[in-house]
């Protein structure tokens, strides 16, 4: 190069021709994990790097040939999704250094990387996407946007085992369903297991590599997202037969991400097993279903998964009460407790006839096996019949005479008492006189009473004995026996020697009794010898010698002879004999009959009459008698003479008596009496005697028949005592007197309610003074008394006598209010003072206005 003024300078240039556009030629990546992509720019979209956390990505740069060197890196992030287009306005333009820049992928993303150069001459174009290349798309995933990575599904159950995990039946699908969208799934892993699982338990993988490719089997990929599989399921079979069986899940994703997940449930597949025995196999020998005594049922069930509230126990008694079952006990089992036992127990205690049915499912619903052990009899129906049968006996007659003596049939009734009857379980043992007889039993059935009656009608010696065994085998407390007599014949009376109403005059007179029967027991005789005046002389009294008569005894077949050789007394003798039987029967034959040696004899069998020998009454009654005599009597002999006081008067035939003849066996001649109660209208004491002679002029005259005829009332006077009078005294002595035309029986003194004497008999006259009064004390009262006096004579007549309103007192003013002629006084001169005091008032204001008027008279004169 030359100057004007012809200076020259020489320099050389080289110069290059750069046409090359630079472009970036490696992506280094600093890798906590997996790094599987291309390093070189690709051209595909699959994914090739994957990294749990932000990340720097060192980008080399060449500009091939004659370069000019690199003046600017520009380059942009392009998340998954989203268009290069728009990506790209987002660039970032960066002056590299030694060819290489350092770009930071950001935490979560997922996507790719693209760089574009420019070099110093302009080659390069950072505008156009055309000029950006890109590695494998990238991945930054730290497991916070994959949610729900793993899913594990198996089927719907309503069951749970003891502690309350699904419980399922038999074997089970289960599903996993694995999803992560961020970098796609690397491996899954999973394990069953159980704790006594053993030969069920086992495990298994898949891998994926980053192409896609799967390595197992049995799956079903459900999205990919390029290269990488999003979601995936895998279904396995659990067969274990355990509880608490486990399925472990693990999955890692392409970013190194390890999710895990975990599912419990149980399978019970096994039946429960359930065993009963029974502690009592004895029945009764005929009645294979009859029980005597308790059974108590042991109840065992194996189960793993046990819940009683499932055992359902169904028992039915017709008696009502039914057995409840007893706390459940367990005894833990072995390997997967299938054998755990659970047991109860049954006790069956009460009478009954039972059924028993049972059925159970455990919480799986697996029905039990029943098995009853061996030598288990009649297990669910069946008798308890613990309760002995009642036997009772009755008889329609039980009127024993000497111990088991009876007059008539006895119908024997046999009452069982028992709910499990059987008539042929009943024996009987009947001996008449010590031979069998045969007996057909009809029973009558209501309910659990069961009766049947036997008539046992013959006279002999009966024996019987009676058991019973119910259906259970449960016989009475003891059997029955007894042994009786039934006498229907009654022992027969025999009298010699005297008759009924025949009259003897014989020197000797005397009698034989004998008497005999089969269950000959006893004779007696009683004599009696009825006096004259009414009165009886027992002479022997149930062979009980009582005056001068001697009995002689002979025994003879089957009963007995008394005999007395002579009744030395005249009289009319009354003759009981009585003979018995064992069973209580009684034979009497009686003999009234007359010794008349002397003359007649009298006596009285008229119980009115009797009734009033010696007695006190108000109204008179007719009066019997009887006469006997051999011989008749002479009409005009006959005299009933009359007594009262001092006077005496014969009675007339027709008019005062009547005369009844009955003429006996021969020579009995027997006159009757009967005099009339209007002979004892008056009041008196009365005394009748009868005398008479018969055709051989015998003579003979009654004992006196005395009584009293009084119907008249005592009379009480009482002395110094007056009705209303007030006696000034601390207490006062009252006399009083008390008369009656007969005598007095009793004397009742009441004074103001209260019974202060009381005297009968004899004591009214022992407490009498001289003067023939009775005293008692009033003592002093400030209210007003009354006195009452009962009396009473021997016929039964009463009388009261009553004094009111009498005052003994030292009391003024009660001595002052009852003063009436005081009280009138006082009361009139109180009047009359009053009266004067007025006439004087007025008199005085009469004087006063006479004054007043004077004056003014004055005044106006």
């Amino acid at each position: 190069m030359s100057d004007n003024a012809g200076n020259h300078k020489q320099k050389t240039y080289t110069v290059y021709y750069d046409s090359n556009t630079p472009k970036a030629t490696k992506f280094t990546m600093k890798s906590d994990k997996y790094i599987e992509g291309n390093s070189l720019p690709v051209t595909d979209d699959k994914y090739g790097y994957y990294f749990k956390h932000t990340t720097k990505v060192t980008v080399t740069l060449a500009d091939d040939g004659t370069s000019s060197g690199i003046s600017k890196v520009g380059y942009f992030l392009c998340k998954n999704g989203e268009k290069v287009s728009d990506a790209i306005k987002n660039k970032i333009i960066v002056t590299p250094t030694n060819n290489e820049i350092t770009i930071q992928i950001p935490e979560a993303f997922r996507g790719q990387i693209y760089v574009a150069a420019v070099d110093n001459v302009g080659n390069g174009d950072l505008t156009k996407a055309s000029s950006y290349v890109k590695p494998d798309a990238i991945v930054i995933d730290d497991n916070r946007n994959d949610k729900d990575i793993i899913t594990i599904n198996r089927p719907k159950t309503a069951y749970k085992d003891n502690s309350g995990l699904d419980l399922y039946n038999k074997d089970i699908p289960v599903v996993f369903n694995i999803k992560d969208v961020t970098s796609g799934i690397r491996s899954i892993e999973w394990e069953v297991t159980s704790a006594n699982g053993e030969e069920n338990n086992y495990s298994g993988r898949i891998d994926i590599d980053n192409s896609g490719k799967i390595n197992g089997d049995n799956y079903n990929v459900i999205s990919t997202d390029k290269n990488l599989i999003t979601a995936i399921s895998k279904a396995i079979a659990v067969r274990n037969n355990d509880n608490r069986i486990t399925v472990d899940i693990r999955v890692e994703d392409r970013a190194g991400n390890i999710s895990y997940a975990t599912d419990t449930f149980s399978i019970d597949k096994t039946a429960p097993e359930i065993s009963i025995s029974y502690d009592n196999n004895t029945p009764d020998a005929t009645n294979g279903k009859m029980f005597k005594s308790d059974r108590k049922a042991i109840i065992s069930i194996k189960e793993r998964n046990f819940n009683p509230k499932n055992v359902v126990i169904d028992i039915k008694n017709t008696d009502g009460i039914v057995p409840i079952i007893s706390d459940w006990s367990v005894a833990n089992g072995t390997g997967n407790g299938d054998n755990t036992t659970y047991t109860t127990s049954l006790s069956y205690v009460n009478d009954g006839d039972y059924t028993f049915a049972m059925r159970y499912q455990d919480n799986a619903d697996n029905i039990a096996n029943i098995n009853f052990v061996s030598g288990t009899v009649e297990p669910t129906e069946f008798t308890i019949d613990k309760t002995r049968p009642a036997l009772s006996v009755q008889f329609n007659n039980n009127s024993a005479v000497n111990g088991n003596y009876y007059l008539d049939q006895r119908v024997a009734t046999f009452t069982i008492i028992e709910h499990n009857f059987d008539a042929s379980r009943f024996e009987l043992l009947i001996n008449r006189n010590n031979a069998a007889v045969q007996q057909n039993i009809n029973w009558i059935n209501n309910g659990d009473t069961h009766t049947a009656s036997i008539a046992l009608d013959e006279e002999a010696l009966y024996s019987i004995m009676a058991n019973y065994t119910d259906m259970a085998g449960n016989t009475i407390e003891n059997a029955y026996n007894t042994a009786f007599y039934i006498d229907k014949k009654a022992p027969e009376v025999i009298i010699s020697g005297v008759d009924n109403e025949r009259a003897y005059r014989d020197n000797v007179v005397g009698f034989n009794i004998s008497s005999a029967d089969t269950y000959f027991e006893s004779l007696s005789i009683s004599l009696d010898l009825l006096n004259k005046d009414g009165s009886t002389t027992n002479l022997i009294s149930n062979n009980e010698e009582k005056a001068n008569v001697r009995i002689d005894y002979q025994n003879i077949e089957n009963g007995r002879r008394l005999s007395v050789a002579n009744l030395e007394s005249d009289g009319i003798y009354r003759l009981v004999c009585k003979a018995s039987d064992k069973a209580g029967r009684v034979t009497e034959n009686n003999v009234l009959f007359s010794i008349n040696r002397n003359g007649p004899t009298y006596y009285i069998d008229d119980e009115e009459t009797l009734n009033i020998k010696d007695k006190y009454l108000i109204n008179p009654q007719d009066i019997i008698f009887n006469e006997i005599n051999v011989n008749e009597l002479s009409a005009d002999t006959i005299k009933i003479t009359v007594y009262r006081g001092n006077t005496t008067w014969d009675l007339v035939e027709g008019k005062d008596y009547t005369i009844e003849k009955v003429e006996g066996i021969d020579t009995w001649c027997k006159y009757r009496y009967i005099i009339s109660k209007d002979n004892f209208e008056e009041n008196g004491i009365y005394h009748v005697t009868i005398a008479s002679k018969d055709s051989v002029e015998n003579d003979a005259i009654s004992e006196k028949f005395s009584f009293v005829i009084d119907n008249e009332p005592p009379v009480c006077t009482i002395f110094e005592l007056k009705k209303g009078n007030v006696y000034v005294a601390d207490s006062k002595d009252i006399r009083f007197k008390v008369t009656d035309n007969i005598e007095a029986e009793s004397v009742i003194v009441l004074l103001n309610g209260k019974e202060i004497m009381k005297l009968e008999g004899d004591d009214i006259k022992k407490n009498m003074s001289e003067d023939g009064t009775l005293k008692i004390t009033i003592p002093s009262s400030n209210k007003s008394q009354n006195l009452i006096i009962k009396c009473i004579d021997k016929s039964g007549n009463e009388s009261e006598t009553e004094i009111k309103g009498f005052y003994i007192t030292t009391n003024l003013w009660i001595r002052f209010i009852n003063n009436k002629p005081l009280v009138i006084g006082i009361s009139c001169a109180v009047v009359a003072i009053i009266v004067l005091i007025i006439l004087m008032i007025i008199r005085k204001s009469n004087k006063n206005s006479t004054k007043i008027t004077e004056k003014k008279t004055e005044k106006n004169k």
